[in-house]
């Protein structure tokens, strides 16, 4: 995995403590239907739930023909106690990819702001977005890049 990938994915799983538990629904559920995911994606798609942790949530759904949608939403009450925002964080995610030589691509006209990556092993796109305060991860494996901004432009003003 690359090295964005790899740090793509532990921010998607830092909200998920050991003492996490799968709930059939989430904040980050709530951001997309199984119809509109099934929509876009061409597959029908099946909400798995997610992990919930105060200010932390995760949704995982499942495709009929393998693909594989994640979303790893971070609200903005979470940043709050720190003086920090999700804007902070988005800072710091660019400065750290880039820094290791794997600078994500800034996409304009999705929320606040938005960068997209694609990780080689495995194939995957990993989109981030700031919108309403909140900070979300968006990770796809098997489908296009025109899939991960559609979900992307999908969700932002629902953040």
């Amino acid at each position: 995995m690359r090295r964005f990938g790899a740090l793509a994915f532990a921010m998607a799983f830092a909200g998920c403590a050991a003492g996490s538990a799968l709930y059939e629904t989430t904040p980050a559920c709530a951001l997309l239907s199984e119809a509109e995911a099934s929509a876009i994606l061409g597959q029908a798609m099946t909400s798995k739930g997610g992990m919930a942790d105060p200010g932390m949530y995760d949704c995982y759904w499942d495709g009929a023909g393998g693909i594989r949608l994640e979303f790893a939403l971070n609200d903005a009450a979470l940043y709050a106690p720190s003086g920090q925002t999700a804007s902070d964080e988005f800072d710091r995610m660019i400065k750290a990819t880039t820094a290791a030589g794997d600078a994500p691509e800034l996409i304009d006209g999705i929320g606040e702001r938005a960068a997209l990556h694609r990780s080689e092993n495995p194939a995957a796109w990993f989109l981030t977005v700031v919108a309403g305060g909140d900070y979300l991860t968006i990770s796809l494996t098997g489908a296009t890049r025109t899939a991960i901004l559609t979900l992307g432009k999908t969700v932002a003003p629902r953040m």
